[in-house]
């Protein structure tokens, strides 16, 4: 009879400890680190600018070697489904690891190691992209099939111009190629082929490639098909007001769907709109117009949140994001004393919303991003 009170007593003390790790540690700690920031930031210690720097440049290479994952794709559940989930979910590890999270701070990381000099760092993180991302013969090494993965080849552009190791050229003109082979009749590139919902995330994650491809190559052609996604969007997908992109187009109605200020799907329109604007004064006046409107969707901070001008709940995506394709406003400091309260000590970017799920359906999860950590490193870079 003890010997079997002995064992319930500890089968019970184990699934409370797995219930305790799976379900209310993964809820409670965010909670907890929010409060802690927030409660902190009147009375935070400075630290120094080029500490912190290097707090974050240090945590995003630690990231980038990690076999986990950091950013959240999924809003918490409960145990059962958690349970569920990580029992069945073994094939959704590759599509975690080869998508824009990761593409997003790759890119971020050889861009500023590259602007930085930082030969050390930036052998360690080429030894890293050569073993996960592409084969000796400059392939990519995972199944390429979506285009939320075009953006790994900004990261091979980044690489060739600093090594002219000529993998790194055969991989970003594989990427090209399949962006090519994705166009449709109207040369738009699809963010999925299988539905006539054409999504902002399609112009952040394929405009910016294009210019910088065309920049490399002195490809007209890569700047045609640039040009011919943000026109289609800026036509159909813009309010004529305030300039401000809804989440989706109709390709076949052109009726915009979605939420008209997702702060990231915004941010997916601007990476695109930014990179033209860069090359071609004929999208200054949408460029000047759009950061008119964000300016006056800040919230009492001086950022913007999940959905900019109906919360002022901050949002790591959004935020950096907009900061990023901003014209330069003052040095790295100053940038860093607007986000400080939302970066540890350890050099982590906290509050960005989760994956989303579909138009109309975004996530309630925040936490933290390889995609704001990423995006952070390419502001330091741009203000370097």
């Amino acid at each position: 009879m003890k010997k079997r009170l002995h064992i319930l007593l500890m089968a019970s003390i184990g699934l409370n400890i797995i219930v305790f790790s799976v379900d209310t540690i993964p809820f409670v700690y965010p909670q907890i680190e929010r409060k802690i920031k927030s409660n902190n930031q009147h009375k935070k210690v400075i630290i120094e600018t080029d500490q912190l720097e290097k707090a974050i440049v240090d945590r995003s290479l630690h990231i980038i070697k990690s076999e986990n994952v950091t950013a959240i794709w999924d809003d918490h559940r409960g145990f059962t489904e958690t349970i569920y989930n990580k029992l069945t979910s073994h094939d959704q590890k590759d599509f975690k690891n080869y998508n824009y999270p990761r593409a997003f701070l790759c890119y971020g990381l050889s861009e500023y190691l590259i602007k930085k000099n930082n030969l050390n760092g930036l052998a360690s993180f080429k030894k890293y992209f050569d073993k996960y991302y592409i084969t000796s013969e400059g392939k990519p090494s995972f199944h390429l099939d979506k285009v939320d993965q075009v953006p790994f080849a900004l990261t091979a552009i980044n690489l060739y111009g600093f090594y002219k190791e000529e993998k790194y050229k055969i991989f970003y003109d594989t990427i090209y190629k399949y962006a090519l082979s994705l166009t449709n009749q109207n040369n738009i590139i699809p963010y999925r082929p299988t539905t006539d919902l054409q999504l902002t995330d399609a112009l952040g994650m394929v405009v910016p490639f294009l210019v910088k491809y065309a920049q490399v190559t002195s490809g007209e052609t890569a700047i045609d098909i640039a040009r011919a996604q943000m026109d289609f969007y800026i036509r159909y997908g813009v309010d004529k007001e305030t300039h401000i992109p809804s989440h989706a187009v109709n390709m076949s109605s052109n009726i915009k769907a979605g939420s008209s200020n997702w702060g990231r799907g915004v941010g997916w329109y601007l990476l695109g709109l930014s990179a033209l604007n860069n090359i071609a004064e004929s999208y200054s006046s949408e460029f000047d117009n759009i950061l008119r409107s964000l300016n006056k969707a800040k919230n009492k901070e001086g950022l913007w949140s999940q959905f900019p001008g109906s919360s002022d709940y901050f949002d790591a995506s959004t935020t950096t994001m907009f900061l990023y394709c901003m014209p330069k406003e003052g040095s790295v400091r100053d940038i860093l004393n607007k986000l400080d309260q939302y970066i540890s000590e350890d050099g982590f970017i906290l509050q960005t919303s989760g994956d989303t799920y579909s138009v109309n359906n975004y996530s309630k999860t925040s936490g933290k991003s390889e995609l704001s950590q990423g995006m952070l490193l390419l502001i330091l870079s741009k203000y370097y």
